[in-house]
C-alpha cells in the first residue's frame, strides 16, 4: 500500500492523515504470519483498540459513535475509512481537525510519556 492508495480514503487534509497513520502506528503490532512474499511483517490495529479510537472520537465530538469489527483486526486503510465513516462523516474539515488533532495528542502524549519512563539514563524530576 502506498499513500496514494490512502489519501482517497479520507477526505481530510494531509496532515490528518498523518496523524491518524501515526496513531495507527502507535497502536499497532506486527505479525509472524506472512501472507505473501513482499509483506514480511503485516502491520494491523486490534479490534478493541480501533473501537476504543472510535469511542475517544465520539468523546471529543460530543456524540455517540461505535464500531463493531467483528473482533478482525485493521489495516491501516480499514483503519482511516472506519474513522472517516464512522466518526467524521458529515463534520466539516476544521471540525474533523481539531478532533483528530486531540486524538493525536491525548494518544501520542501517552506514548511518549511511556518511552520517556523507561529510557535508560533519563531522569524523571519528581
Amino acid at each position: 500500500m502506498n499513500c496514494i492508495e490512502v489519501i482517497p480514503v479520507c477526505k481530510r487534509s494531509a496532515d490528518g492523515v498523518y496523524k491518524l497513520w501515526r496513531i495507527f502506528n502507535a497502536l499497532a503490532e506486527t505479525s509472524d504470519e506472512v501472507d505473501n512474499d513482499e509483506a514480511t511483517v503485516p502491520v494491523t490495529v486490534h479490534a478493541d483498540e480501533v473501537e476504543l479510537v472510535v469511542q475517544r472520537l465520539g468523546v471529543i465530538l460530543r456524540t455517540a459513535v461505535t464500531h463493531d469489527s467483528g473482533g478482525q483486526p485493521s489495516s491501516f486503510s480499514e483503519f482511516l475509512r472506519t474513522i472517516e465513516t464512522t466518526c467524521l462523516a458529515g463534520k466539516n474539515g476544521s471540525v474533523a481537525a481539531s478532533a483528530v488533532g486531540q486524538l493525536y495528542d491525548d494518544i501520542i502524549a501517552n506514548v511518549l510519556k511511556k518511552v520517556s519512563k523507561l529510557t535508560p539514563g533519563r531522569r524523571i524530576a519528581w
